[in-house]
């Protein structure tokens, strides 16, 4: 069985999941594309859905971990169009 993943938008960058949060992202705002968008000194993020360190899979909510490839990824762009 082949696991679906969620489709990228054509013409749109690939951005981190909706759901990783930081401190920076919370004063920032904005949509994060990489690891300096989301990290400060703290070097502390976490999860929106879960309010923890890990994600809904149990892995690492981490700038370099919650990409379209994880299975609960949840794209920014989502309900837009």
């Amino acid at each position: 069985m082949t696991e679906e993943r969620p489709a990228r938008s054509e013409g749109l960058p690939q951005l981190l999941c909706a759901d990783l949060n930081s401190k920076k992202l919370m004063v920032t705002g904005g949509l994060a594309r990489s690891a300096e968008d989301v990290l400060d000194r703290s070097q502390h993020c976490w999860c929106e859905r879960t309010c923890k360190q890990l994600g809904p899979d149990g892995q690492l909510a981490w700038p370099e971990d919650c990409t379209v490839e994880r299975t609960c990824y949840r794209s920014p762009y989502a309900g837009l169009g």
